[in-house]
């Protein structure tokens, strides 16, 4: 369990103790079931890139739990954590809003971050990196953590080695390079695909929680990225289409 604090971290082992947690395959309950990784972790949204040129396949990944719960469809009632930063998943088609229906069960489902009372993930960082790995020995070449915490208008610094949630994942480009937002923190970065070294950053008006795209037109090389926030990881929402140019050769 982590803490920014020792009671935080004294809630977080209390709640912890109260759920079903058995393994990354624990099934969901009507008490509560811990997921480790969570309900968008770790590589499974955003995905990786490959590049054929150093066998390395780049992969992002979310290491952060939620918490699972089955509400019966007989119109039970049930109480989230209470924690002020943990937001319950909206529901689509739900009565209540508290979760999906899945057809051909009794139940409905909800999820929720597994947040302390201070909004911090109760899982130890890094929370989001990003991985390069060798595909002839399967070795990491190198693993960073990825972008910077943004919560209540403040950004931590690098030095915390948080890393940051990260909805979206990266592209690899010919030229060595890899492309990818997808942090709280607003910024596009470009890294060296062998060694993870950030090259190059700009600020998006909102944070890009996407896969970006490489194209030509014209003779000319283009990165386009669709910023538009995401509420699960407590940005702002937007509607954007950012595309950088490569500088032409001198």
């Amino acid at each position: 369990m982590y803490g920014l604090t020792p009671l935080d971290r004294l809630w977080c082992q209390n709640r912890f103790d109260e759920l079903r947690y058995e393994g990354m395959f624990t099934p969901p309950s009507i008490e509560g079931t811990l997921h480790f990784p969570g309900f968008v972790g770790g590589g499974n949204w955003g995905g990786a890139s490959f590049d054929p040129n150093s066998n390395l396949l780049i992969i992002k990944s979310l290491t952060m739990a939620t918490v699972h719960h089955l509400i019966p469809n007989s119109g039970g009632e049930i109480t989230l954590l209470p924690n002020p930063s943990a937001q319950a998943v909206p529901g689509a088609g739900s009565q209540d809003g508290l979760g999906d229906p899945m057809p051909g069960t009794p139940y409905r489902t909800a999820n929720e971050n597994f947040l302390s009372p201070l909004g911090v993930p109760c899982t130890p960082p890094p929370w989001g990196t990003l991985t390069a790995v060798d595909m002839d020995s399967g070795a990491v070449q190198w693993q960073i953590p990825f972008g910077k915490v943004r919560r209540y208008g403040i950004t931590f610094p690098d030095f915390l080695e948080w890393g940051t949630s990260i909805i979206g994942g990266p592209i690899t480009t010919a030229g060595g390079l890899v492309f990818m937002a997808a942090s709280m923190d607003k910024q596009m970065r470009a890294l060296d695909v062998r060694t993870g070294e950030e090259l190059w950053q700009a600020e998006l008006p909102y944070a890009g929680m996407a896969v970006p795209m490489s194209y030509m037109a014209d003779g000319k090389q283009y990165v386009v990225i669709a910023a538009g926030g995401n509420r699960r990881t407590f940005t702002e929402e937007g509607d954007t289409i950012v595309a950088f140019a490569l500088p032409d050769e001198s």
